[in-house]
């Protein structure tokens, strides 16, 4: 069964190997200097990626803490760019985390707690953090503005991952990659 860190790293996967012709000519490899050979080593390339939570009132504490404890298993592979969002998404409050860790998602305090409207949150994304190469979504996807949703447009170079938290079963996707987590 995939889970949506297996994703993910098929996501890192296919952005490196488009990006596997950059070379490092900072950093040469070791060994070869020994024998007078200058060879470059390759770049690493860093997801960027925008864990978008919902805090609105039907999101219990445990659930968001829940979902954030999933982007641990990003460690060291990705830029995070964690945002609440409820009736409108909190800009304001961004957070960027390059190293996650429990203290740092525990230093992450919720915000909100009204209603639920998702898509303002995919139309602002590019205007307030740039491009990014993941969205994350956290919810239970009891969405008030559902079939605004449903109708966004795909988007172009960023998948989308979407975590939902015990949540509403008759939500439709309307793309990218739906899992389901279970908080027992």
């Amino acid at each position: 069964k995939l889970t949506w860190q297996d994703f993910f790293l098929f996501v890192r996967q296919k952005k490196r190997s488009k990006a596997a012709n950059k070379n490092d000519w900072n950093q040469p490899k070791r060994k070869p200097l020994m024998s007078g050979m200058y060879v470059p080593t390759k770049r690493d390339y860093v997801l960027t990626v925008l864990l978008a939570l919902d805090s609105s009132g039907s999101m219990s504490n445990e659930q968001i803490s829940y979902a954030m404890s999933q982007v641990q298993a990003l460690d060291g592979k990705a830029l995070v760019h964690v945002v609440f969002w409820d009736s409108s998404v909190f800009w304001n409050d961004l957070k960027t985390i390059q190293k996650v860790t429990r203290e740092e998602l525990g230093s992450i305090k919720r915000i909100g707690g009204g209603g639920t409207v998702l898509s303002p949150l995919f139309k602002e994304y590019e205007d307030k953090v740039g491009p990014v190469d993941i969205i994350v979504v956290g919810s239970d996807f009891f969405l008030a503005d559902e079939q605004e949703v449903s109708s966004l447009p795909r988007l172009k170079d960023t998948e989308v991952i979407w975590l939902s938290v015990n949540g509403n079963p008759k939500f439709k996707y309307p793309f990218g990659k739906a899992f389901q987590l279970y908080n027992e």
